[in-house]
């Protein structure tokens, strides 16, 4: 079986997302400033920045750096990231950050970059393997944890901020990774209780 065949159904959502990251940097500043979390702009009703934001990087730099980490992540996580489990859980992280962004951060005006839904997917990613008792997991969840209790009291590692090309909003790897944690628990939780749901709800033919 080839490589193409043997991963069928866990590339579309890094190809996606690598493709939309570099589109949306080949447009430059003008893009820039039309798809980043900007927070005048949103209360305005241009919407479409609740997502865009989490594609758009602030340079060339910033998007490479990102796309490495990207694909470091699916090559950890992909049996847990493909299909649409891993869009559940993009869509998870997406919403918990932009939540934290407008009702904690208010003094956020405008945020770009990949950086905290790929702390999202690693987050979930750890988690099920914690949650499904592989050896390892338990190390990864503490080294997201680890990460994020640094960042919070020292701020981001020298490497982040070096190759962001400005500087780092650490809320926004927090709450990327608290969507994770949520989204693979929730995906886990389906599958615990669909079991139990079919049993329950199973007729049989006596009268």
């Amino acid at each position: 079986m080839n490589w193409i065949t043997e991963n069928q159904g866990k590339l579309p959502l890094v190809v996606f997302l690598t493709v939309a990251a570099l589109v949306l940097a080949a447009g430059g500043e003008d893009w820039r400033h039309l798809l980043r979390f900007d927070r005048l702009a949103i209360a305005d009703g241009e919407w479409w920045r609740w997502v865009t934001a989490h594609l758009v990087h602030s340079g060339w730099s910033h998007t490479a750096m990102n796309l490495a980490g990207l694909w470091v992540v699916w090559l950890l996580f992909s049996q847990r990231l493909r299909g649409w489990p891993g869009v559940f859980i993009a869509i998870v992280c997406i919403g918990v950050m932009d939540a934290g962004f407008w009702f904690r951060d208010t003094q956020l005006g405008w945020y770009v970059g990949m950086s905290g839904l790929l702390h999202g997917f690693f987050a979930a990613g750890a988690w099920d393997e914690l949650w499904k008792g592989i050896r390892g997991g338990g190390l990864l969840v503490l080294a997201v944890v680890a990460k994020l209790l640094y960042e919070q009291f020292f701020g981001a590692l020298p490497l982040t901020a070096a190759g962001s090309g400005g500087p780092v909003w650490v809320n926004s790897h927090l709450y990327g990774a608290l969507g994770g944690f949520l989204a693979a628990t929730l995906l886990n939780l389906k599958t615990a209780f669909r079991p139990r749901w079919s049993a329950e709800h199973t007729h049989n033919g006596d009268a």
